[in-house]
């Protein structure tokens, strides 16, 4: 299934608003030209995220979690993005095999009901479960992003962004035991 089939392209201008912080997110956005600024906060307290190019994505926690936008998205000079909505990306899953659509379920699920690792820390929860092991080894071991690559370049660069957000959720590993209790290295 190519990008082009499912999927809306858009032009910006320079400076112009994608979208705000705090407005539903109905659709990702994969730069296909172009830069676009990701900011947090009002203009007399902005702070920049991300500045996202070619072939990278934002917005895609729409896609995860229905979430309002987090931040806000400018385009930092003329930009063409390709717009993937929830119905269009439900699509692109049904297309993969089952075992990728599998990794993908997954993989929203750890991100969508699990802490990031410094929240996890400071309320004391970092024991590692089945559901962290499962993550871990998906992080570390993971071909899907290269196998997905010759497939569809949104799923690839989604699936890494999501491989990123499921590695800042995982606890430390486990450095020995302590009277039958993990120990863990925590910086």
């Amino acid at each position: 299934m190519s990008l082009k089939s499912v999927s809306d392209r858009r032009v910006y201008h320079a400076d112009q608003v994608i979208f705000r912080e705090g407005q539903e997110g109905h659709a990702a956005y994969l730069v296909t030209s172009g830069k676009v600024s990701i900011t947090k906060g009002d203009a007399g307290n902005l702070k920049v995220i991300a500045v996202v190019g070619k072939n990278e994505i934002f917005g895609e926690m729409a896609l995860v979690d229905g979430s309002r936008r987090m931040a806000t998205a400018t385009t930092t000079e003329p930009s063409t993005c390709t717009i993937i909505d929830k119905d269009q990306f439900k699509k692109k899953i049904a297309a993969l095999d089952h075992d990728t659509q599998t990794l993908f379920d997954f993989l929203m699920r750890y991100i969508r009901e699990t802490m990031p690792v410094e929240m996890r820390v400071e309320s004391g929860n970092i024991k590692e479960t089945h559901y962290d092991i499962i993550a871990r080894d998906m992080v570390e071991n993971s071909d899907v992003a290269e196998r997905l690559g010759k497939v569809d370049r949104f799923l690839k660069a989604l699936y890494e962004i999501l491989i990123s957000y499921a590695s800042r959720r995982l606890p430390p590993k486990p450095v020995g035991k302590d009277d039958g209790d993990a120990v863990w290295e925590i910086e």
